[in-house]
Formats: C-alpha cells, sequence, structure tokens
C-alpha cells in the first residue's frame, strides 16, 4: 500500500528541501508585511516574482472610473 506524508501549510514554509531550492519567495504583503509564498514549478524555473492579490476594493477607482 503506497502511502505519503501529509504536509500542511505551515509545515511546507520550515520545508528546507522547497526553501534550498527556491520554491518559496519571500512577498511584501499590504497587511501582513513579509510572507513566504510558493512561486511554483514554471515560477522557479523563469525567475518569475508574484505579487500578491489585490486587497478587496483596491482597484474600484481604475475599474469604475
Amino acid at each position: 500500500m503506497p502511502t505519503s506524508p501529509v504536509s500542511t501549510a505551515l509545515d511546507l514554509v520550515d520545508d528546507p528541501q522547497l526553501i534550498d531550492r527556491g520554491f518559496l519567495n519571500e512577498t511584501d504583503h499590504p497587511i501582513f508585511g513579509r510572507i513566504p509564498t510558493p512561486r511554483g514549478a514554471l515560477g522557479s524555473l523563469r525567475g518569475t516574482d508574484l505579487a500578491p492579490a489585490p486587497t478587496l476594493g483596491q482597484d474600484n477607482g481604475d475599474l469604475l472610473g
């Protein structure tokens, strides 16, 4: 019977393999400050940094103007 560990998001943040492979990226979040976020497989290969999602109502002026 195949088995594997089940990790929570908090377990993954401290995973040395993910950190060494560059899977986690420090991101400036407007509310929480600097937080580690996953880049994903393609983002890690291309060196792409992701931005956090906009806050509620952040783009209302641009969309409704």
